[in-house]
């Protein structure tokens, strides 16, 4: 005879169902990280390309109006990048400024973590400058564009950032 106290079938049930949703959340959450992470890192050719088969693929378009339509969407792709970069200096001032403030609430580790983090940023940039600097057209606003090099405060803040925490 067993004196082993076992919870009623109904909190059983009710702790399995709250451990399921955690687990789909926890899952959830993982996916879309996953996910972002993966969009973050993909070369911009890689997205300009994936977002004309999108489009292709949504409308159900022909082969003959996908030719037409790609270069439209390169243009477009390349526009929007340069206005994006022409505002990157103001930018990079805003999210270094913010580095700084948030490194002094931070522990070591996550003063670290945040480094990782601001070193993607700004390798994500890079990569960006380098994409118009290799299919961009040449203007005189696109060449003054592509000379466009990270802000001096943005350089010595993540000089500063690795240095305190290597």
């Amino acid at each position: 005879m067993s004196t082993e106290l076992k919870p009623p079938v109904g909190i059983q049930a009710a702790l399995v169902f709250v451990a399921g949703i955690s687990v789909g959340a926890f899952a959830d959450d993982l996916y879309h990280r996953a996910l972002q992470n993966y969009w973050w890192e993909q070369e911009s050719s890689a997205r300009l390309t994936e977002t004309a088969h999108q489009l292709a693929r949504q409308l159900s378009l022909t082969d003959s109006q996908q030719a037409a339509v790609e270069p439209i969407v390169g243009q477009a792709y390349l526009e929007l990048l340069e206005l994006r970069l022409s505002q990157q200096p103001e930018v990079e001032r805003i999210v270094t400024r913010s580095i700084v403030q948030l490194n002094d609430y931070l522990n070591p580790d996550q003063q670290d973590e945040l480094g990782e983090i601001y070193a993607q940023i700004q390798n994500h940039w890079e990569r960006s400058r380098l994409f118009l600097k290799q299919f961009g057209s040449s203007t005189p606003e696109r060449d003054l564009l592509r000379s466009t090099e990270p802000t001096q405060e943005a350089s010595a803040t993540a000089s500063s950032i690795t240095a305190a925490h290597p």
